[in-house]
């Protein structure tokens, strides 16, 4: 007879099929209910949307609208649809509009009518409730408006009235689809059709992501740092590291452990290479929390942490070299005060220099000089790839170089010096009044009149005791030779205000770190190499022919086979080739705001 038992099923196994029948299904649901995204009714949005736009002075009690005509007249147009919102989800326009607002909103939120603030707030906080998702669809229209009128008028550009040298202005906005060079697009008339336009061509996200935000691979790559450093300050455990002795490698005190803790957090310890650490990661990273004291029982720190060793001093030499600073791995006080500077200071530091791509055009050309007058650098880029680096020197604070965008079509071999009345004034004729034959030795002639009118006047025969050197009839030119002031090559831009690239008669100056010394002109550490390489489309004009040309010291005139765009640019944040961010001294204190207290909130 068969063991009828073995057929018998255990109540308790019969149980547990059931439990994960049960689980599987519930799994199931809550995962095909949670794919299901919530719907937001055309006529639940046309409702809200009218409602809000009636009463926009009541509903906007707290964030007034700039625009409130205009918005009004755009949903009016496009019946009352949401513009940024798919249902309760912001479409790709959406999201790039939102970072186009925080990024150049974020150093001084108050000063932009962007609305950042409650965007970036009632974003985290929405619930899927139409008057919700209107309401904010209302102020990114709003935003977009103030934001577009900034971007394409210039008014995001920085340092543009600089009463020493004002700036020529280019900025990397392209004619957006549909518009001619010549429209108008500077008031909000324009702005709405503008809007309007790309609304109905689907052109809404082309129209954020390329006309109205620089393109370049710099800008970029500053905004995911922004990101970084929004996130660093979200955190909240930044306090600064107190002065104290000057610490290096072989020493063990307990500030080690809060310098480890910070370049921690700064991403310069992690892995020994420079790294972005996600905010959520700061912890496994960190030696300890900032608000738990150092010798508490709950920070398990050993003993070695307090120890500088040498993979310690090696990581903060990358955090110097990336800050300006001389790479002694050693806690200085010039370190300290790096390490101190906090994240909302970063912030405004990076979103200020984000706004400096804006001078420069779409397209930078295939080759070109690009120099950045905080990092006192200069490189030449050709088909987007760095063939030439050198130190240069700029202006001293009280004749500070401007921001340029020019171009270069000539360079002069063994060029004279027209010296400029202020120079001429303060430096020299003092001293020419004392005693005329000073003027020789320096190879300084005093010069009357042009071309064939010129003549040269002998300094011995001027009744100095009449001159007033504040008005002073001839002008001064210094021959070439080795004195001239210009060195070996002078490299004209044509800006109306004798601002351009020379060579130098005091190499000396480059071993200076702190290199603003001139008076407006940028001074080359290597101008053989940069003469080599600007003629290197002209037939015929090899280092061999540039060296006779040198020798004969005769003034030569040579154009530029191909023009040469010129970049005079000032940044003291920028992402390295390397993607290491990079920091550097507002030598000429052009980063603005004076405060950091208020940045955006996320």
């Amino acid at each position: 007879m068969a063991n009828t038992k073995a057929f018998e099923l255990n109540p308790g196994v019969i149980i547990t099929f059931v439990l994960v029948l049960c689980t599987s299904a519930l799994a199931f649901a809550l995962s095909a209910a949670s794919a299901i995204k919530p719907v937001l009714p055309f006529n639940a949005a046309e409702k809200h949307l009218k409602q809000q736009l009636d009463n926009h002075y009541q509903t906007f009690l707290y964030s007034a609208l700039e625009h409130p005509q205009r918005v009004s007249d755009l949903y009016q147009h496009f019946e009352h649809r949401t513009i940024w919102f798919d249902h309760y989800e912001l479409t790709k326009a959406g999201l790039a509009l939102v970072q186009a607002i925080k990024e150049n909103a974020v150093d001084q939120p108050e000063n932009y009518p962007y609305h950042a603030d409650q965007i970036l707030y009632q974003l985290q906080s929405m619930q899927t409730h139409p008057n919700e998702v209107t309401h904010l669809d209302i102020l990114l229209t709003d935003a977009f408006l103030s934001y577009s009128l900034d971007a394409l008028s210039g008014n995001l550009i920085p340092n543009k009235n600089e009463p020493d040298h004002p700036a020529l202005i280019k900025t990397s906005m392209l004619p957006p689809t549909g518009s001619q060079p010549s429209d108008d697009l500077t008031n909000s008339e324009n702005a709405l059709a503008l809007l309007e336009g790309s609304l109905e061509r689907h052109q809404l996200l082309p129209l954020i992501e390329e006309t109205l935000t620089p393109r370049h691979q710099g800008y970029i790559k500053l905004r995911k740092a922004l990101d970084h450093y929004l996130e660093l300050a979200q955190a909240d455990r930044w306090k600064p590291i107190n002065a104290g002795k000057e610490l290096k490698m072989g020493d063990t005190d307990a500030q080690v452990i809060e310098l480890r803790h910070r370049l921690s957090l700064l991403g310069d310890m992690f892995n020994h290479k420079f790294s972005m650490i996600p905010a959520e990661n700061f912890l496994k990273h960190a030696a300890r929390d900032f608000n738990t004291p150092l010798n508490s029982p709950g920070n398990a720190i050993s003993s070695q942490q307090s120890y500088f060793d040498s993979d310690l001093a090696e990581s903060l030499q990358h955090f110097q070299k990336r800050h300006g600073l001389h790479p002694n791995g050693v806690l200085d006080d010039a370190t300290r005060e790096q390490l101190n500077i906090s994240p909302d200071q970063r912030i405004s530091q990076i979103a200020i220099n984000m706004k400096r791509w804006r001078y420069l055009p779409t397209e930078l050309g295939e080759q070109y000089v690009m120099t950045n007058m905080a990092d006192y650098s200069l490189k030449v880029v050709d088909q987007g790839e760095t063939t030439l680096e050198m130190d240069i020197i700029i202006g001293k604070e009280s004749r500070r170089t401007p921001i340029l965008v020019q171009s270069m079509k000539t360079l002069v071999l063994n060029p004279t010096w027209t010296i400029p009345p202020r120079i001429a004034r303060t430096s020299i004729l003092p001293a020419a009044k004392r005693n005329p034959k000073s003027l020789a030795r320096q190879n300084i002639e005093i010069v009357r009149g042009t071309g064939a009118k010129r003549k040269v006047i002998d300094p011995t025969k001027i009744n100095w005791k009449t001159i007033d050197i504040n008005k002073f009839p001839y002008r001064l030119e210094q021959k070439p030779g080795k004195k001239n002031a210009l060195g070996e090559v002078k490299y004209p831009l044509n800006n109306g205000r004798a601002i351009y690239l020379h060579d130098t008669s005091k190499p000396h100056l480059f071993d200076r770190s702190m290199r603003a010394l001139s008076s407006g002109c940028v001074r080359v550490s290597d101008a053989r190499k940069l003469t080599e390489t600007l003629l290197r489309h002209n037939p015929g004009w090899d280092s061999k022919r540039i060296a006779r040309a040198h020798k004969s010291k005769r003034t030569m005139y040579v154009g530029l086979k191909k023009e040469m765009p010129v970049y005079l640019m000032y940044w003291t944040a920028w992402v390295d080739e390397a993607g290491t961010i990079q920091f550097r001294n507002d030598v000429y204190n052009r980063d603005t705001p004076e405060n950091y207290e208020h940045t955006i909130t996320m």
